[in-house]
Formats: structure tokens, C-alpha cells, sequence
């Protein structure tokens, strides 16, 4: 499974003894040290710089062929108010305001936009933030939900992106992850080098099957 991405982020990842488990050697870890909500998984190899860690927003900064970029994953709790996560995202975001950025995250927010039939309050707050911050939500509204379960059908799990062009793909893909989320898999060229990205949900037994 690893090898076929370049970055990972997590939301609400398996834990034990408060710390994700079972990642590959060749992978570093970037997430709080003490029930993590958030974390970015990215091969070894690259060029990465961590600019912000909490239990529930990670930023880190790419840097590929002397361009660099701006990687964020955030976990937004249906119970808290979710313009706090934003308001961390807008420090980096305006300290590195001409760097693509790209944002991964589970916002549990609503709206037709992004593929909900119905909306919500905190769909409202986060397409207004979107537009101040002058983000660009990248999800599909025709595709599958990325959250599934008993209690029906939603599209909380978005992709937004700021100084992107037409260079990055978004999937939403329907696999088995032992959980009620569906992965979301991206593709993003950067200075001819093309990265794969992904968001993984509570990914206790694929992590164990590495």
C-alpha cells in the first residue's frame, strides 16, 4: 500500500498507548505526541519541513526540484467549533502566500456544493473561510460519498487547494479500509514531478497488512 503514495494524511488514526502504529520504517511520521486527531505520513526521502503540529492540524512544507509547497491535514470535530482549526491554517497560508498549498481534511461540514444533498451551519462557516482565505474547494460534487455508514451518506472529507492551477486530480475511491470513510486519492505535478496523495480514515487493518 505505502509505496504507492508519497504523502498520507490521517484523520482520527488508529492509535495505542496514544502514537500511530505499525508505519513502515522508510515513512516519517508528523503528528502531536499525545492523541493524535491529525498527522502527515511522507517517505523519508523527501524534503519535508514541519511548520505546525497540534492534535488536530499538521502543516509541513514539500520541497521537490527547488519548488516547494504547503501540506496540511486537519480534523475538524463535530463537537468544536471548526473556525479554530482555519484560523491556524491562515498563519501559514499568508506567510507563505504564493506557495501552493494543499489542504486535507475531515471538516464534518455540509453543503451541495462539494456533493451533500443536504447543508448545514458549518458547511455556511467553511465555504465563507474558504472564500476569505481564498481557497479553492477541489472535490467533485458528482462523485461518491466519502463518508458512508448505517446512518447514511456524506461528502465531509474535502480537498482544498490555494495557487494551484489545473495540475492536481482529486479521486474519491470506494476500498475496503475497515472504516466508514472512503479514501480520497490525489495527484498533484509539481515541476514535472508528479506526487500522489491520499487521506486514510481509521486505517487500523491496512496498517496492520504492512
Amino acid at each position: 500500500m505505502y509505496n504507492d503514495f508519497d504523502f498520507l494524511t490521517l484523520n482520527e488514526p488508529y492509535s495505542y498507548d496514544n502514537s500511530i502504529i505499525s508505519i513502515p520504517l522508510n515513512y516519517t511520521i508528523a503528528a502531536a505526541n499525545n492523541s493524535p486527531q491529525a498527522a502527515i505520513i511522507f517517505k523519508s526521502t523527501h524534503n519535508a519541513q514541519l511548520l505546525f503540529c497540534n492534535e488536530e492540524v499538521v502543516v509541513v512544507q514539500i520541497e521537490f526540484h527547488h519548488q516547494e509547497a504547503n501540506l496540511a491535514s486537519t480534523y475538524c470535530s463535530p463537537s468544536k467549533n471548526m473556525e479554530s482549526n482555519m484560523d491556524i491554517l491562515k498563519s501559514p497560508l499568508l506567510r507563505f502566500e504564493e506557495l501552493p498549498f494543499i489542504i486535507l481534511g475531515d471538516f464534518n461540514a455540509k453543503f451541495r456544493i462539494w456533493g451533500q444533498r443536504d447543508l448545514d451551519h458549518r458547511g455556511s462557516t467553511l465555504l465563507s473561510v474558504c472564500h476569505l482565505m481564498d481557497l479553492t474547494i477541489e472535490n467533485n460534487p458528482d462523485s461518491p460519498p466519502s463518508y458512508s455508514s448505517s446512518r447514511g451518506d456524506s461528502c465531509v472529507d474535502l480537498l482544498l487547494t490555494k495557487n494551484l492551477s489545473d495540475n492536481i486530480s482529486m479521486e474519491v475511491r470506494e476500498e475496503m479500509l475497515n472504516s466508514d470513510h472512503n479514501m480520497l486519492y490525489i495527484e498533484y505535478s509539481l515541476h514535472n514531478t508528479e506526487l500522489h496523495f491520499t487521506n486514510k480514515i481509521n486505517i487500523k487493518t491496512r496498517l496492520a497488512e504492512n
